[in-house]
Formats: C-alpha cells, structure tokens, sequence
C-alpha cells in the first residue's frame, strides 16, 4: 500500500490465503491506514473464501470511501473482494469470474454430504454479497455460479458487477 495523508492505493495482485494476500497480514496493514479514500486494485485468480471474506469484511468496515480497480482478473473470491468498494471500475480488457465455491474432500458418505452442506452455505453467502451489488435475483445469480461464468468489462456493467469501465 502506498499513502499521503488523505488517500492510498492498495494492491491485491496475487492468490487470496495460501501464500498470497493473507488476511491478517493484509487487514494489519489496512488497519494502519488513517485516511478518508482508498482506491483498491485487483488483479487476482481469488484462493481461500474465508481469507478472503475476512478482507472483504475488513475494507466494509474501513472507515475510508473505496474504489475497487478490476485491473487484469478478479475471478473466484477476487470477484467478490472487488465488491468491497462504494464503486467498482474495471478496466476495458479486464476479466471477471464467477462460479460457486469448490473443496476437495475425504471421508466417508456422511462426511461428504457434511462437506456439500457447507459449500452450499459459502455459495448463499456469496448469492447475498453479488445480489447486494448487482440487485439480480437468485435463480439469475445461481445460473451464473452454476455455470462459471466469465465476464468481459462491458459484461460485467451491464450484469451490475460494475460501475463503469476505464481504458487499459
């Protein structure tokens, strides 16, 4: 991150959790910023949802007004990081992917159905973030989660994802 007094330009340009933008050390270095606007930027495969809910939590709460950037891919749990700011901007030659949350998993029978039940509660906490944004219903969002859907800039403002698109 880089600041002045009034605003400051944060970078989430890698993998979420695993080694890449981890929450805690991420939401300490929010935490330090003292300023009224941030302009988020986003260039991320996505990774862990629960990494990134926590970042997604932390930027709701900052006090600062932000704007997300959608400079190259907010994909998986990018896609809804990017939602954190007041406004969303992607770049015209930008990507942005949705689909529903995946694990891979071991056990028996009960211990799988366990793990389905879980990722279908990610998946409608999900639903609620993408249906706050873009104002599309259910069945519309879970057509496109169950699809994986990859959206252009244009797309993505016409779906409601975005505010508006920039030049490259």
């Amino acid at each position: 991150a880089a600041a002045d007094n009034s605003s400051a330009e944060v970078y989430i340009y890698d993998y979420i959790g695993y080694y890449g933008v981890e929450a805690k050390a991420f939401i300490d270095e929010l935490n330090e910023l003292d300023v009224s606007s941030i302009d988020l930027r986003i260039n991320t495969p996505g990774g862990s949802v629960f990494e990134g809910n926590a970042i997604y939590n932390a930027l709701k709460r900052h006090k600062a007004t932000i704007t997300t950037y959608i400079d190259g891919i907010a994909a998986s749990m990018g896609s809804i990081i990017a939602l954190a700011g007041e406004k969303v901007v992607i770049a015209d030659n930008a990507m942005y992917m949705i689909h529903n949350p995946w694990t891979s998993a071991y056990g028996d029978a009960r211990e799988l159905r366990k793990t389905a039940e879980t990722l279908d509660k990610l998946r409608e906490s999900m639903l609620n973030i993408y249906q706050a944004k873009t104002g599309l219903d259910e069945e519309t969002l879970t057509a496109i989660l169950d699809e994986e859907t990859w959206l252009t800039a244009s797309e993505c403002v016409e779906q409601g994802f975005a505010d508006e698109t920039v030049e490259g």
